[in-house]
């Protein structure tokens, strides 16, 4: 079992990875609606009730609905510094499709 000082830590990068994408605000309303999280204005959790596995869960579904591509990109990056989560987790996580438009400009 995992304990719950590491789920902590992963949920705080987390969070702060998408504030960095989605801004603090968002990022943030969106980690304070999920019932047994509680996190700071710097994007630290300072508490962690329940499940730690419901809360990554229900956390990581709601940033989907903002950009599912880019909150599995970032869930799937953090869970390889995390091999224990990643085993507890034992969910399946979807494949990344992410697409770049690169146009060239011509003068």
């Amino acid at each position: 079992m995992v304990p719950v000082q590491t789920y902590k830590k992963f949920l705080t990068e987390l969070v702060r990875r998408h504030m960095v994408i989605f801004g603090p605000n968002i990022a943030r309303d969106i980690a304070k609606s999920v019932s047994g999280l509680t996190i700071d204005t710097t994007g630290e959790v300072t508490a962690l009730s329940g499940s730690p596995i419901v809360v990554v869960q229900k956390l990581i579904s709601l940033y989907q609905e903002l950009s599912e591509p880019v909150a599995l990109l970032q869930f799937r990056l953090l869970l390889d510094q995390y091999p224990d989560i990643f085993l507890e987790y034992n969910q399946p996580i979807p494949e990344v499709k992410l697409s770049c438009a690169l146009v060239e400009h011509k003068s």
